[in-house]
């Protein structure tokens, strides 16, 4: 395949897509390579759907797949969100170095700004990680700053 081909990346419903140099999505992540290089209509069609994925996540995957870097949100919650929603995009597409770099930026916008994330991001990135089993819901304390799950010890959402 040439290396000015592309393949497409359809991100949410109804479906945002995003028009990525083939070679440079396959040598980035095993699951794009699996995906791309298979016999299977993803492979034919040189398309990849992701609906459950924000096309604000993809476009930054596809921001830092050639930049390096991305967009933050102005919003220090939507900020912290995005983050969240970026690794576990990352972690689903085996993609390491871009799980560095997220925790990297986290630990840079924690030491410029002494705040914690929100309660509601933690509990997000806690649960689509699947920490614990999947039949078991997270759930917040509103009065005290902790998070909890069912069969746990309550965790101070500073120290996450």
């Amino acid at each position: 395949m040439p290396e000015t081909a592309t393949a497409e990346l359809v991100a949410g419903e109804p479906g945002t897509p995003f028009f990525v140099h083939a070679p440079l999505l396959r040598a980035s992540a095993p699951f794009f390579s699996a995906a791309l290089d298979s016999h299977f209509k993803e492979g034919k069609e040189q398309r990849i759907l992701l609906p459950e994925d924000e096309p604000e996540t993809v476009q930054s995957f596809v921001q830092w797949l050639y930049y390096q870097s991305y967009t933050l949100a102005e919003d220090s919650t939507q900020r912290f969100l995005q983050l969240a929603k970026l690794y576990i995009f990352a972690d689903k597409i085996l993609l390491s170095r871009l799980k560095d770099d997220v925790i990297t930026v986290l630990f840079h916008l924690r030491a410029k700004v002494v705040i914690t994330p929100p309660s509601v991001v933690i509990a997000y990135a806690l649960t689509i990680c699947l920490l614990i089993p999947p039949s078991e819901k997270y759930s917040l304390t509103g009065t005290h700053g902790m998070l909890t799950w069912p069969g746990s010890k309550s965790l101070p959402v500073g120290t996450l």
